[in-house]
């Protein structure tokens, strides 16, 4: 009777578990196949368009929780002018589980499907990505710009009061700035498939192309 009842215990106990691990492993599938995929997309479209200050636009992105990829379609900014900057039909990223354990990303492999970027160079000397050039320059001058903001301690005695003031700006500058946590990525296999590049010159006048594929 007692040997039943503890064989009847551990496989109850036993079974609590497998149901659990199941619960769990549907939900994390869930999320990785249906929830964050939007999420995702929304967020990379916003922050990109935002950097570059053009228009982005993804097809989709797809993921796989259980073997570890990711696949964005049909990725494209849109020039100023309306024209492509750049697309390309496809990015696989595979990644190893060994990135949780190390300092790095390890991407098992990296594959872009039909890249194409179109420089054009105007009648003024300018790029056309001179102006994300130097926003992507100035960006991190404006993070780290500090307000100067004024401060005053009065400090009192009984012979006379002494009044000190001292900026919050020369306060940043005395403390040593904190180093950020470095983030290797490690590229095992690469893979480009296709390709081109325009480029055009309108600086002499006349239009010049070259189309490299």
């Amino acid at each position: 009777m007692k040997l039943s009842f503890s064989r009847k215990f551990k496989k109850t106990r036993y079974d609590k578990y497998i149901i659990g691990f199941l619960i769990l492993t549907f939900l994390y599938g869930v999320i990785g196949f249906f929830v964050i995929p939007p999420i995702a997309k929304n967020a990379l479209i916003s922050r990109i368009s935002k950097a570059l200050n053009r228009p982005v636009s993804i097809e989709k992105i797809k993921i796989n929780p259980f073997a570890l990829s990711i696949d964005v379609i049909n990725f494209r900014i849109i020039d100023k002018d309306g024209m492509d900057f750049m697309s390309f039909d496809g990015i696989t990223v595979n990644f190893e589980i060994i990135s949780a354990f190390k300092r790095a990303l390890v991407l098992k492999e990296f594959t872009i499907g039909n890249p194409f970027v179109r420089i054009e160079l105007d009648k003024n000397g300018n790029y056309n990505f001179s102006d994300i050039i130097k926003n992507l320059q100035e960006s991190p001058k404006q993070e780290t710009g500090k307000r100067s903001v004024s401060t005053e301690t009065v400090v009192s005695t009984p012979e006379n009061t002494v009044s000190t003031k001292e900026s919050s700006a020369t306060k940043s500058e005395k403390q040593p700035p904190k180093s950020g946590f470095p983030l290797n990525v490690i590229v095992k296999k690469l893979n480009i498939n296709g390709g081109k590049i325009i480029y055009a010159d309108k600086s002499l006048g006349q239009t010049f192309f070259t189309d490299l594929r």
